[in-house]
């Protein structure tokens, strides 16, 4: 019952939050091909947490990013804030309080291996590029 209530809680603390937010944007991807959607699975001790991150590369070399989470049935929450520094790139959404850090491997341009962050927990995080077929 707990974790039921504790579910609702945060889907209507994100669906708040995706309605009072801006679309953000954030630096170069330093020749990484960024610019995608991109999917992976939080493992908690609730269970599974599909997510997928939105990732729009603009005429300035900036980005927009959004986060889905389909079985919360959130989509579109924003993404404030992404910093680059050599190959590592952070992504923090006010949101849901929460981030993704990675390492990004030239050598593996359809999957980042990283960790998510949220309201002091950890998890691991691999997201690979959603393509789609044709």
């Amino acid at each position: 019952m707990i974790i039921r209530s504790n579910r609702l809680v945060l889907l209507a603390l994100l669906l708040l939050a995706v309605l009072a937010a801006p679309q953000p944007t954030f630096a170069s991807d330093k020749g990484f091909p960024l610019e995608g959607d991109w999917k992976g699975t939080l493992v908690t001790d609730q269970g599974e947490i599909p997510v997928i991150f939105h990732i729009i590369k603009n005429s300035d070399d900036t980005f927009t990013a959004t986060l889905d989470s389909p079985d919360q049935e959130a989509f579109g929450i924003p993404i404030d804030s992404v910093e680059f520094e050599e190959h590592t790139v952070r992504m923090w959404s006010a949101a849901v309080q929460g981030g993704f850090t990675a390492e990004l491997a030239e050598d593996k341009p359809d999957e980042i291996v990283g960790t998510w962050e949220q309201m002091g927990n950890t998890l691991p995080l691999t997201l690979t590029r959603v393509v789609e077929e044709s």
